[in-house]
């Protein structure tokens, strides 16, 4: 006995309707795919925005530690210089007449203290310390909330993967599963 498909009427009439519903789960199948892949490559992004911070407090670490030993020497140099300074007008006083050392000492100890000032550049570093600092402390905010960002797309992805229908496309992405960032 042969199979014959007979087509009738009414079968003609559900193919196409059969054949809609065919495409719609087609496409919604495909749909969930997509979302599953963007969230997946979310995740990806995310953790890279973790990398670009990291790599900013890298890179503004050492320019603070240079910063500061150069304040630290210039400061050092400074309050020697400062020290001779005064020892020199103490010796000067020592050996003048003691009638004539108040308006010379200080005449002296102020000339000395002017040339090592004028000899030395502002003080610019301290000012320049503190914004370093506030830099590293943005940054650091910055890895917080792209710390925050990327466990918030992995959750997300989690979700994805675990539930139904993105479940049945969850073997395609599993080389791609990322782990919670824990500190």
């Amino acid at each position: 006995m042969a199979w014959a498909l007979e087509l009738t009427p009414s079968l003609i009439g559900a193919l196409p309707v059969a054949l809609a519903y065919f495409m719609v789960l087609v496409r919604s199948l495909l749909n969930v795919y997509n979302r599953l892949a963007a969230a997946v490559n979310q995740v990806e992004a995310a953790w890279s925005m973790v990398d670009v911070a990291l790599a900013r407090r890298s890179s503004l670490l050492p320019q603070l530690a240079t910063l500061v030993a150069d304040a630290l020497h210039y400061e050092s140099t400074l309050q020697s210089a400062l020290a001779e300074a005064r020892w020199d007008a103490g010796q000067s006083r020592r050996s003048l007449d003691p009638t004539a050392v108040g308006s010379t000492m200080d005449s002296n100890l102020y000339q000395n203290l002017i040339a090592v000032l004028e000899a030395y550049p502002k003080l610019a570093t301290a000012q320049n310390a503190l914004d370093l600092q506030a830099a590293i402390s943005q940054s650091e905010n910055q890895i917080a909330g792209a710390r925050t960002g990327y466990n918030d797309a992995v959750e997300i992805a989690r979700t994805k993967l675990e539930s139904f229908p993105s479940s049945l496309f969850a073997s395609r992405f599993a080389d791609r599963r990322a782990a919670l960032w824990t500190c």
